[in-house]
């Protein structure tokens, strides 16, 4: 029998005497049309392991900028995949025999470089281009599958500490799935008429093995498909048949060099059938309790995300939350963890935030809280902002600009105009959700964020503001508008500040709120001497409005306004942009249409706290800003102070109770530039969240 054969092969096996340097270590994978989150999520919990090595990911060739920010950021080398303009592999029906062609069925692509394959084959053909191309990739070599998988341990210290540093490696899959399965089983006696038989299922979407190891093993996956691909009888319409390869290959000795790793008692863990039976379970048990799905937290108690599964699984360790294998420790890698549903997602979702922390290795902790996550936890209950860090430097700009900027200050400038990347561009519905239930909103997987514009009067703020204030929204605003004047409120000549050539000018526009956020800088000029104080900075506003106008804002967008140094939370801006809020999305004709800040307030900084809070800054819905409605004349026209230029008048507002309107009016007045300052609404969190 070729098993026995494999068998003493394997008894007989020389691991070699060199262990395998991470540094010289390469993972590679291959993901196309995937949100930025499951980037973040398999490189991310990589490199947080303190992984060195070498990551190289084929993604398509028209990938979103954001997706290659974050992978440059994390120093992975991208391969861009261009699909073939047309596949020169077609694949049959098994039912009746019908070819399939391949530039009609959606679910099928071939890759410009190797266009007779089709892709689920040609992966591994471009693993081994791939591989030959890195020749510092020396030591260990993983070829895995990317959006259903994560690190939880360096994977080649694990196979190290195993003394599992054999040239080819396949995992088991869970011992009640074998090769009588359908997905072995039909493709492999129908092109090669033989019977795999009651053997276990080696997982072909994650390998293992040392650079020679894997090379011979790509050659000889790639010979097979060559057979497959000129036989009508095994041109098959299914995806999955790389596996039946595989094991095809294996069980009939032509993987003469593999060493087939139990289930659960290597560096990889392939978790697939137990997650599914698992989520099944947890299905029912949801129906039996009238729920209509399973949530990340289905199985959580008291807060104790860590134990996201019941201990009778035993797959995980309850204290951290890890995935372990048989021996209880943590699985380095594991691999098809989307069959558990949703239920690891609030864990994941926990995980990101900490940096992933528990991947840090250590002794196992049996009792209490980790010190680490409780040292990260702060004093917001498990709420963690993004870090400075995040935001990984893309490079750096040759021309930095100072203007009148001193000290820290300048220091300030210069981290402003460096670009980087915006490590929450991407939508990830699991972040967005949790991010929507920090305010007590909801999430209904809205695909595309609410644009924000926004605008402020400015004259001689500091530049420790200003660049505050722009590191704080990088990428986030499509417009940014200021209005400068060339008097005080009190009507006091000034200069402007940031005049058409001047270096302040520049260095605002020099990329500090984002590579794609438009800034500019009008300059207001009033020389009637009327009105002064908080009227003469309602008119001069006034024009920040018709900017955003003149750059294309809808009804469906929001108005942010405010003095610089009122600064909402990154994240609660992110939220108004993704979650279910009724003052944009059902504001009742502008009844409703304002939300405001329940903020702290300073004096001088940090240290200097007030015992009052304020009520800005301030957003309206654009559906509900003069000039950008676009029902204008459905919304009566309110008294206004300052000679009808000013804001509404006692009665046309929310707060005393549009008395002046009829009762049964179904539309309301809509906001100018004086009203986002004279008006409050709605506050989401609470104190300090804005």
């Amino acid at each position: 029998e070729p098993l026995a054969d494999i068998k003493n092969h394997v008894n007989n096996f020389n691991h070699g005497e060199e262990k395998w340097d991470s540094s010289k270590s390469v993972v590679m994978g291959m993901i196309n049309g995937y949100p930025l989150g499951i980037y973040q999520t398999f490189v991310g919990s990589l490199r947080a392991t303190g992984y060195p090595g070498y990551i190289v990911l084929g993604i398509a060739s028209n990938a979103p900028q954001g997706t290659i920010d974050y992978l440059i950021s994390q120093n992975v080398t991208i391969k861009y995949i261009e699909n073939a303009d047309k596949c020169t592999f077609n694949g049959t029906k098994l039912n009746t025999g019908e070819v399939v062609d391949m530039q009609k069925t959606s679910g099928w692509k071939c890759s410009k470089d190797h266009p007779d394959y089709k892709i689920t084959w040609g992966r591994f053909v471009h693993y081994k281009d791939w591989l030959e191309e890195c020749p510092q990739c020396t030591d260990g070599v993983i070829l895995t599958d990317v959006r259903d998988a994560y690190f939880q341990r360096d994977p080649f210290v694990a196979a190290v500490e195993r003394n599992q540093q054999n040239a080819l490696m396949v995992f088991e899959e869970d011992p009640e799935l074998d090769n009588t399965n359908w997905l072995t089983n039909i493709p492999v006696k129908s092109c090669r008429k033989y019977y795999v038989g009651k053997t276990r299922m080696l997982c072909s979407g994650s390998t293992m093995g040392s650079r020679e190891g894997i090379l011979t093993y790509l050659n000889i996956m790639k010979e097979e498909f060559d057979y497959w691909k000129i036989r009508e009888e095994c041109r098959l319409n299914m995806k999955g048949d790389d596996q039946s390869i595989q094991n095809y290959l294996y069980y009939t000795g032509r993987l003469n060099h593999a060493v087939s790793i139990p289930y659960r008692e290597g560096p990889i863990n392939v978790v697939g059938y137990r997650a599914a039976r698992i989520s099944e379970q947890a299905q029912k048990e949801a129906k039996e309790k009238g729920l209509d799905r399973v949530k990340g937290d289905f199985y959580i108690q008291n807060g104790k995300w860590q134990e996201w599964l019941p201990p009778e699984h035993g797959m995980i360790d309850p204290e951290r939350g890890l995935i372990v294998n048989l021996d209880g420790t943590p699985s380095a890698l594991v691999h098809q963890v989307d069959r558990f549903g949703l239920l690891n997602s609030h864990w994941v979702l926990q995980m990101k935030r900490t940096g992933w922390i528990y991947n840090k290795g250590g002794v196992r902790q049996t009792t209490g809280e980790d010190p680490q996550l409780a040292k990260a936890k702060s004093n917001n209950d498990g709420y963690i902002f993004l870090r400075p860090s995040d935001f990984k430097p893309l490079g750096s700009k040759t021309s930095m600009l100072y203007a009148d900027a001193e000290g820290s200050a300048k220091a300030l400038l210069k981290e402003a105009q460096t670009p980087r990347s915006i490590p929450d561009d991407a939508i990830d519905p699991v972040v967005e959700e949790a991010r929507c239930n920090r305010y007590n909103l909801k999430y209904s997987g809205r695909k595309e964020r609410r644009r924000i514009f926004y605008g402020s009067n400015i004259a001689d703020d500091s530049w420790h503001i200003i660049t505050i204030h722009a590191l704080e929204f990088y990428g986030i605003f499509h417009t940014v508008v200021f209005s400068e004047s060339n008097r005080t409120q009190m009507h006091i000549p000034r200069d402007f500040r940031f005049g058409k050539d001047s270096e302040s000018l520049a260095a605002l526009k020099n990329g500090m709120y984002g590579p794609n956020t438009l800034v500019h800088v009008e300059q207001y000029i009033n020389e009637i001497g009327w009105p002064k104080g908080i009227g003469y900075e309602g008119l001069q506003s006034g024009p920040i409005i018709e900017y955003w106008k003149s750059k294309g804002m809808q009804h469906g967008d929001i108005g942010y306004y405010s003095d610089v140094d009122e600064i909402y939370s990154r994240d609660y801006l992110r939220a108004m942009q993704i979650c279910d809020v009724a003052e944009f999305d059902a504001h009742e004709n502008c009844r409703d249409a304002r939300i405001s800040a329940r903020a702290l307030v300073f004096e001088g900084g940090p240290l200097c706290r007030t015992a009052r809070t304020w009520q800005h800054p301030d957003l309206v819905a654009g559906e509900c800003i003069e000039g950008i409605s676009n029902t204008p004349s459905l919304h009566p026209h309110p008294e206004r102070t300052w000679k009808g230029t000013g804001w509404q008048g006692d009665g046309y507002t929310k707060r005393t109770g549009y008395h002046k309107l009829p009762k049964n009016a179904t539309h309301f007045p809509l906001h100018n530039a004086h009203d986002f300052r004279r008006q409050s609404g709605r506050s989401y969190g609470g104190v300090g969240f804005g």
